[in-house]
């Protein structure tokens, strides 16, 4: 299957890149707030492109694969934050009553 890409090649500087970079996007920065973000964005032109796209692509396993790993962070994260929960009792309960 075709699919038809629209959008924007830009051209961006930020003060932490040592040179700017040319991009395609499908952001229109045109229709975006001035700001301190966009005010370093410029629309080179508009652009389009076509890509071939299996018919029977399916992005399920990607995005449950994207689930699992946030699951695991989240998993992590938790663990780390009850041990240190844990720590935090075992020293209170440590301590002695003058």
């Amino acid at each position: 299957m075709k699919t038809v890409i629209k959008g924007f090649i830009i051209h961006q500087q930020y003060t932490w890149a040592p040179e700017a970079t040319i991009t395609f996007t499908t952001h229109d920065y045109v229709k975006m707030p001035i700001d301190d973000t966009y005010q370093k964005t410029a629309v080179i032109c508009e652009h389009e492109f076509e890509v071939e796209t299996p018919d029977d692509f399916d992005p399920r396993p990607q995005q449950v694969a994207a689930l699992q790993a946030a699951k695991q962070k989240v998993r992590a994260e938790f663990a780390a934050r009850i041990n240190e929960i844990e720590r935090q009792i075992s020293e209170l309960t440590c301590l002695e009553v003058a």
